[in-house]
């Protein structure tokens, strides 16, 4: 509808149980609405397997119009 379109690219510190402890928008899409968007759907569905120690991630959201 608004023909926004980007990556996001997220910054990602998983504790040894597999929950994220820290998320922050390392690089923007240039919209602070898809932004958000990335870092609420994260926090809310992204699983890491838990035992394999502390670890830091990047995770890329693209977001494209079909």
């Amino acid at each position: 509808k608004r023909k926004e379109q980007g990556t996001v690219i997220l910054a990602l510190h998983v504790d040894n149980t597999g929950r994220i402890t820290r998320a922050e928008i390392k690089e923007s899409s240039g919209f602070s609405r898809l932004d958000r968007a990335a870092l609420d759907y994260l926090l809310k569905h992204w699983l890491v397997n838990p035992g394999r120690g502390e670890q830091d991630y990047e995770a890329p959201i693209v977001f494209q119009i079909e």
